[in-house]
């Protein structure tokens, strides 16, 4: 068996390799960074170079670049479009037509690339005979190619804006683009990650593999600890015999773990939620589920505000209470039980 000390070592060296975080943005603040259909929409934006963010043809050069094609004169005949219909009724991302060139863009975020890439491609053949077509896969992973197409990852065709981004940024213009788009970049680089694993990280987890596994197995079943003293708790509460808790767990990323405590006597979704911090620290919150607004004061009623002084209302009848934050775990899992006793007490009012 492994010392503790040599697990204290390891947690060290761990905190050491730790990746640094990710700067936010403003997509990742609203939750939306990862969207499809936005990121096009502000692509298409940027790659007009007759919008007013004045970058030129800065976007549409890169791409080209990217993927390794001879740029041809880039000017468009018409705007960017989004979302064209095929014969089938299949979607084009984004279509770039020039006078005698046309470029059709799918992107792929998080989706894997498995749209019916022939059938957009004889459609523009079809549809634009007369112009040299061009077809780009934009990815946040290394894609295999369809056959006509090219790839380009977003972590390439960003290195390459901003490799030729020096001049446009240096000129006189209206600073608020120049703004959204390095938010618009940061968040692309964050939705891409980093993928590569640094020699350090690798030598570390080759090292200590059968520690690191022991570890993780220390993890689950600490998660189940604290899930089995939170279900002890609801019965606890209940007075009854028959077993009527059950759980749930939900990984919140950065917050931590949350357990979901529920009890057959609050229906099937009003919950006490404790989170497992990642600083070890313990966080009560609760959601009384259809509570109609003529109910909300009779359930303050039950509710110590002094301990949730936190409150607000989701999707018009979800009454949220929180927050309740202790290290000590005896003193959590008391919470846990008088909680529950005042929920059971509102639902047989």
């Amino acid at each position: 068996m492994i010392s503790l000390d040599k697990y204290e070592k390891l947690i060290q060296e761990i905190k050491e390799l730790t990746r640094q975080r990710v700067e936010r943005n403003i997509f990742s603040i609203g939750g939306r960074g990862h969207y499809e259909n936005p990121i096009t929409d502000l692509l298409a934006f940027f790659i007009n170079p007759n919008e007013e963010h004045g970058f030129g043809v800065l976007f549409m050069k890169s791409l080209f670049e990217s993927a390794h094609v001879t740029p041809p004169l880039l000017q468009l005949s018409s705007p960017p479009g989004r979302e064209q219909y095929t014969d089938q009724g299949n979607r084009l991302d984004l279509i770039l037509e020039g006078d005698d060139w046309l470029l059709v863009v799918e992107n792929k975020v998080w989706h894997q690339a498995i749209n019916p890439f022939d059938e957009y491609a004889q459609y523009a053949r079809a549809s634009y005979r007369k112009k040299t077509r061009y077809f780009i896969l934009l990815s946040v992973r290394e894609e295999k190619p369809p056959t006509g197409w090219h790839t380009v990852t977003w972590r390439t065709y960003v290195d390459q804006v901003k490799k030729n981004a020096g001049e446009y940024l240096t000129t006189a213009g209206n600073v608020k683009w120049h703004v959204i788009m390095r938010e618009f970049l940061l968040n692309i680089e964050s939705e891409c990650g980093d993928e590569s694993m640094s020699d350090a990280r690798i030598e570390f987890v080759r090292s200590n593999y059968e520690a690191i596994q022991e570890m993780e197995e220390m993890l689950k079943e600490y998660i189940s600890h604290m899930t089995n003293r939170g279900l002890e708790a609801i019965r606890t509460a209940s007075g009854q015999k028959e077993d009527i808790a059950s759980s749930k767990q939900h990984n919140w990323g950065e917050e931590g773990i949350a357990l979901r405590l529920l009890s057959r006597a609050w229906g099937a979704k009003t919950n006490i939620t404790l989170l497992l911090k990642k600083d070890g620290s313990l966080t009560i919150q609760f959601y009384v589920y259809d509570v109609a607004d003529e109910k909300a004061i009779d359930l303050r009623e039950h509710i110590d505000e002094t301990k949730y002084k936190k409150l607000w209302t989701e999707a018009k009848t979800i009454r949220c209470f929180g927050f309740y934050e202790e290290c000590n775990h005896d003193k959590v899992f008391q919470e846990v039980i008088d909680v529950a006793k005042r929920l059971n007490e509102f639902y047989a009012s």
